[in-house]
Protein backbone atom coordinates (compact mmCIF):
# COMPACT_ATOMS: atom_id res chain seq x y z
CA UNK A 1 0.00 0.00 0.00
CA UNK A 2 2.65 2.25 0.79
CA UNK A 3 4.63 1.57 -2.07
CA UNK A 4 1.85 2.22 -4.40
CA UNK A 5 0.68 5.49 -2.62
CA UNK A 6 4.59 6.49 -3.27
CA UNK A 7 3.90 5.62 -6.79
CA UNK A 8 1.11 7.51 -7.73
CA UNK A 9 2.07 10.88 -5.93
CA UNK A 10 4.54 11.57 -8.44
CA UNK A 11 3.61 12.02 -12.26
CA UNK A 12 6.91 9.43 -13.10
CA UNK A 13 5.18 6.62 -10.76
CA UNK A 14 2.13 7.17 -11.86
CA UNK A 15 3.03 7.45 -15.55
CA UNK A 16 5.06 3.60 -14.72
CA UNK A 17 1.57 2.23 -13.21
CA UNK A 18 -0.50 3.46 -16.33
CA UNK A 19 1.88 1.66 -18.25
CA UNK A 20 2.34 -1.33 -16.84
CA UNK A 21 -1.29 -1.93 -16.46
CA UNK A 22 -0.83 -0.97 -20.08
CA UNK A 23 0.82 -3.57 -21.27
CA UNK A 24 -0.63 -6.06 -18.98
CA UNK A 25 -3.37 -5.97 -20.83
CA UNK A 26 -2.61 -5.98 -23.86
CA UNK A 27 -0.30 -9.27 -22.93
CA UNK A 28 -3.89 -10.74 -21.39
CA UNK A 29 -5.61 -9.41 -25.13
CA UNK A 30 -3.05 -11.33 -26.82
CA UNK A 31 -3.82 -14.65 -24.91
CA UNK A 32 -7.35 -14.49 -24.53
CA UNK A 33 -10.19 -15.14 -27.45
CA UNK A 34 -13.33 -13.69 -28.17
CA UNK A 35 -14.65 -10.56 -25.85
CA UNK A 36 -12.38 -11.26 -23.61
CA UNK A 37 -9.42 -10.04 -25.82
CA UNK A 38 -10.92 -7.34 -27.06
CA UNK A 39 -12.29 -5.67 -23.65
CA UNK A 40 -8.64 -6.20 -22.73
CA UNK A 41 -7.27 -4.80 -25.73
CA UNK A 42 -9.39 -1.72 -25.54
CA UNK A 43 -8.41 -0.75 -22.27
CA UNK A 44 -4.66 -1.82 -23.31
CA UNK A 45 -4.94 1.42 -26.20
CA UNK A 46 -7.23 3.52 -23.95
CA UNK A 47 -4.39 4.11 -21.13
CA UNK A 48 -2.00 4.26 -23.81
CA UNK A 49 -3.78 7.10 -24.88
CA UNK A 50 -3.90 8.72 -21.59
CA UNK A 51 -0.07 8.68 -21.63
CA UNK A 52 0.15 10.39 -24.57
CA UNK A 53 -2.11 12.98 -22.83
CA UNK A 54 -0.18 13.25 -20.03
CA UNK A 55 2.98 13.98 -22.21
CA UNK A 56 1.70 17.08 -23.63
CA UNK A 57 3.76 19.31 -21.71
CA UNK A 58 6.92 16.83 -21.33
CA UNK A 59 8.85 18.64 -24.04
CA UNK A 60 8.77 21.49 -21.80
CA UNK A 61 10.34 19.61 -19.07
CA UNK A 62 12.80 18.08 -21.55
CA UNK A 63 13.89 21.08 -22.83
CA UNK A 64 14.58 22.68 -19.17
CA UNK A 65 17.13 19.44 -18.99
CA UNK A 66 18.91 19.58 -21.89
CA UNK A 67 19.40 23.38 -21.61
CA UNK A 68 20.68 22.64 -18.26
CA UNK A 69 22.87 19.09 -18.77
CA UNK A 70 21.59 17.41 -22.01
CA UNK A 71 23.48 19.73 -24.91
CA UNK A 72 26.73 20.64 -22.75
CA UNK A 73 27.41 17.29 -21.14
CA UNK A 74 31.11 17.22 -20.06
CA UNK A 75 31.51 13.28 -19.56
CA UNK A 76 35.53 12.75 -20.23
CA UNK A 77 34.56 10.10 -23.20
CA UNK A 78 33.92 11.61 -26.33
CA UNK A 79 32.01 8.68 -27.27
CA UNK A 80 30.07 9.02 -24.64
CA UNK A 81 29.48 12.48 -24.58
CA UNK A 82 28.31 12.40 -27.98
CA UNK A 83 25.79 9.56 -27.32
CA UNK A 84 24.25 11.24 -24.75
CA UNK A 85 23.42 14.44 -26.71
CA UNK A 86 22.21 12.42 -30.06
CA UNK A 87 19.95 10.69 -27.26
CA UNK A 88 18.91 13.84 -26.02
CA UNK A 89 18.17 15.52 -29.16
CA UNK A 90 15.76 12.67 -30.21
CA UNK A 91 14.21 12.63 -27.21
CA UNK A 92 14.00 16.77 -27.56
CA UNK A 93 12.23 15.79 -31.22
CA UNK A 94 10.16 12.94 -30.28
CA UNK A 95 7.63 15.31 -28.21
CA UNK A 96 6.42 17.82 -30.45
CA UNK A 97 6.13 15.38 -33.30
CA UNK A 98 3.77 12.93 -31.37
CA UNK A 99 1.75 16.00 -30.15
CA UNK A 100 0.95 16.88 -33.30
CA UNK A 101 0.13 13.16 -34.33
CA UNK A 102 -2.67 12.97 -31.07
CA UNK A 103 -3.94 16.51 -32.68
CA UNK A 104 -3.91 15.07 -36.01
CA UNK A 105 -5.92 11.97 -34.62
CA UNK A 106 -8.16 13.81 -32.32
CA UNK A 107 -9.39 16.72 -33.93
CA UNK A 108 -8.31 16.20 -37.86
CA UNK A 109 -9.17 13.57 -40.21
CA UNK A 110 -7.44 10.69 -39.88
CA UNK A 111 -5.49 8.89 -42.49
CA UNK A 112 -2.18 8.95 -44.03
CA UNK A 113 -1.35 12.11 -42.34
CA UNK A 114 -1.72 10.77 -38.86
CA UNK A 115 0.77 7.80 -39.79
CA UNK A 116 3.18 10.65 -40.97
CA UNK A 117 3.64 12.13 -37.89
CA UNK A 118 3.45 8.98 -36.00
CA UNK A 119 5.86 7.27 -37.88
CA UNK A 120 8.20 10.03 -37.15
CA UNK A 121 7.82 9.74 -33.70
CA UNK A 122 8.01 6.11 -33.41
CA UNK A 123 11.25 6.60 -35.37
CA UNK A 124 12.43 9.29 -33.16
CA UNK A 125 12.08 6.93 -30.42
CA UNK A 126 13.69 4.00 -31.35
CA UNK A 127 16.66 6.42 -32.02
CA UNK A 128 16.96 7.17 -28.53
CA UNK A 129 16.48 3.92 -27.19
CA UNK A 130 19.16 2.51 -29.79
CA UNK A 131 21.47 5.58 -28.79
CA UNK A 132 21.24 4.19 -25.05
CA UNK A 133 21.76 0.84 -25.64
CA UNK A 134 25.09 1.75 -27.15
CA UNK A 135 25.78 4.56 -24.68
CA UNK A 136 25.23 1.53 -21.68
CA UNK A 137 27.61 -0.52 -23.87
CA UNK A 138 30.33 2.02 -23.80
CA UNK A 139 29.67 2.58 -20.01
CA UNK A 140 30.23 -1.30 -19.74
CA UNK A 141 33.18 -1.93 -22.02
CA UNK A 142 34.65 0.81 -19.47
CA UNK A 143 34.15 -0.40 -16.52
CA UNK A 144 35.67 -4.03 -17.60
CA UNK A 145 38.80 -1.77 -18.52
CA UNK A 146 38.90 -0.75 -15.16
CA UNK A 147 38.50 -4.13 -13.75
CA UNK A 148 41.36 -5.55 -16.41
CA UNK A 149 43.67 -2.27 -15.17
CA UNK A 150 43.13 -3.42 -11.44
CA UNK A 151 41.36 -0.48 -10.70
CA UNK A 152 37.83 -1.97 -10.39
CA UNK A 153 35.44 -1.36 -6.67
CA UNK A 154 32.68 -2.88 -5.79
CA UNK A 155 30.59 0.13 -6.16
CA UNK A 156 31.76 -0.95 -10.08
CA UNK A 157 30.05 -3.88 -9.73
CA UNK A 158 26.50 -2.63 -8.43
CA UNK A 159 26.95 -0.24 -11.36
CA UNK A 160 27.44 -3.01 -14.25
CA UNK A 161 24.74 -5.18 -13.05
CA UNK A 162 22.37 -1.75 -13.47
CA UNK A 163 23.61 -1.06 -16.58
CA UNK A 164 23.02 -4.73 -17.99
CA UNK A 165 19.25 -4.26 -16.14
CA UNK A 166 19.24 -0.95 -18.53
CA UNK A 167 20.21 -2.75 -21.65
CA UNK A 168 17.74 -5.57 -21.31
CA UNK A 169 14.80 -2.43 -20.77
CA UNK A 170 16.15 -0.79 -23.36
CA UNK A 171 16.44 -3.73 -25.88
CA UNK A 172 12.76 -4.61 -25.16
CA UNK A 173 11.33 -1.15 -25.87
CA UNK A 174 13.36 -1.45 -29.19
CA UNK A 175 11.65 -4.44 -29.80
CA UNK A 176 8.20 -2.95 -29.68
CA UNK A 177 9.01 0.50 -31.37
CA UNK A 178 10.69 -1.32 -34.29
CA UNK A 179 7.42 -3.47 -34.55
CA UNK A 180 5.51 -0.74 -35.06
CA UNK A 181 8.04 0.93 -38.06
CA UNK A 182 6.51 0.26 -41.63
CA UNK A 183 7.50 -3.05 -43.23
CA UNK A 184 9.34 -4.70 -44.27
CA UNK A 185 12.03 -3.18 -42.01
CA UNK A 186 13.35 -6.06 -39.65
CA UNK A 187 10.64 -7.42 -37.62
CA UNK A 188 7.88 -4.09 -38.38
CA UNK A 189 5.03 -5.43 -37.90
CA UNK A 190 5.80 -9.29 -36.99
CA UNK A 191 5.11 -9.14 -33.20
CA UNK A 192 2.22 -10.55 -32.15
CA UNK A 193 0.13 -8.75 -29.57
CA UNK A 194 1.64 -10.72 -26.58
CA UNK A 195 5.04 -10.28 -27.65
CA UNK A 196 4.28 -6.79 -27.78
CA UNK A 197 2.74 -7.19 -24.19
CA UNK A 198 5.76 -8.90 -22.23
CA UNK A 199 7.84 -6.86 -23.53
CA UNK A 200 6.40 -3.79 -22.50
CA UNK A 201 5.55 -5.72 -19.02
CA UNK A 202 9.10 -6.57 -18.43
CA UNK A 203 10.61 -2.83 -19.60
CA UNK A 204 7.65 -1.52 -17.21
CA UNK A 205 8.58 -3.36 -14.35
CA UNK A 206 12.57 -2.96 -14.78
CA UNK A 207 11.67 0.87 -15.04
CA UNK A 208 9.35 0.94 -12.08
CA UNK A 209 12.18 -1.22 -10.06
CA UNK A 210 14.66 1.81 -10.95
CA UNK A 211 12.46 4.33 -10.36
CA UNK A 212 11.72 3.41 -7.02
CA UNK A 213 14.90 1.89 -5.80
Amino acid sequence: MEYAVKALNSYRGRDRIIRTVSYSCFLVAGLAKGRIADAFNKLGSELSSCRKVLRLFDDILMLDHNLKHGLLRQEGDVLLRWLGIGCNVADQLFYPFEHVAWTVEKFGKCGPSVSKWQLIATALWATSLYLNMLKTLRLILLLTRRRSMNQFRLSDGRRTVELLISLLEYGLDLCNAIHWLPEPFLWAGKLRLWHVGLCGLISSLISSYKTFN
